[in-house]
């Protein structure tokens, strides 16, 4: 829907920091050092209150019980658009799967399958990182920047000089009281930059074009398909039991 005034225009654009070319780069496991995705580099986005509704009205049909994770679910599904510059999943992706297993899937069915057969403390750390996103973008609003190492909150005005500014992070900088305490190597500075002059330090997301966007037709439709065979033949009634049947069946690919 169009807005009919300069005015309802201009309260939407408020706030409006992930546009839909526009992700921050973040790096949700860069402490995790035993792992191979300590460096991995993900785009991430915060949903705006048109994607909260669809979430909710989703959630709404899901036991209560079920209903808060599933919640973090749908809000991830829609916040990652890309590790290391690629999708999820890429159309070409998504239609390979469908032909090789008779389905229909959509977007959406496709990564609900997927997020739920990842572990909850991965779950819990991308979770805490999107909640950190929320706070980054108050701070944005305000003209504020935070310490990486001390949380220390400061305005542009008064930010100590020689702080550092961090990139991948959900912080902003490593203020110059902590730089000599901290492990250099636990953080991604942006080209080893100091803050000399506090005004020039940007705190916003960076462009990045993902491979697809979810849409509402696509939310809208979910679960709607009847088509769920396997590899073995058998005809599933709907996604969850088509994955639980795969998951015991010595015939699905």
């Amino acid at each position: 829907m169009e807005p009919i005034n300069d005015l309802l225009e201009s309260l939407e654009e408020l706030g409006q920091i992930t546009q839909e070319s526009s992700v921050f780069e973040i790096k949700p496991f860069r402490d995790w050092k035993a792992t191979k995705w300590q460096n991995k580099v993900f785009g991430m986005r915060l949903c705006n209150a048109g994607e909260a509704l669809d979430i909710a009205e989703y959630c709404n049909d899901i036991p209560e019980t079920a209903r808060s994770i599933v919640s973090i679910h749908e809000t991830l599904i829609r916040s990652i658009w890309s590790i290391n510059d690629r999708a999820l999943i890429t159309p070409e992706e998504l239609k390979k799967y469908n032909d090789q297993h008779k389905a229909n899937l959509s977007e959406y069915e496709y990564l609900r399958g997927w997020i739920q057969r990842l572990e909850d403390i991965v779950i819990d750390r991308l979770n805490s990182v999107y909640t950190g996103l929320q706070l980054k973008q108050i701070r944005m609003l305000n003209g504020t920047l935070s310490c990486g190492s001390c949380g220390a909150v400061f305005t542009k005005e008064n930010v100590p000089k020689d702080s550092l500014i961090l990139k991948y992070n959900i912080a902003e900088i490593i203020c110059a009281g902590c730089k000599g305490s901290i492990d250099s190597q636990d953080y991604d500075f942006e080209q080893e930059k100091k803050v000399e002059d506090a005004s020039k330090v940007e705190n916003k997301p960076v462009d990045v074009k993902p491979v697809i966007k979810p849409n509402k037709e696509e939310l809208s439709s979910s679960f709607d398909y009847k088509n769920y065979i396997c590899d073995c033949g058998k005809e599933l009634d709907n996604f969850e039991e088509f994955q639980k049947h795969r998951e015991s069946c010595p015939k699905a690919v």
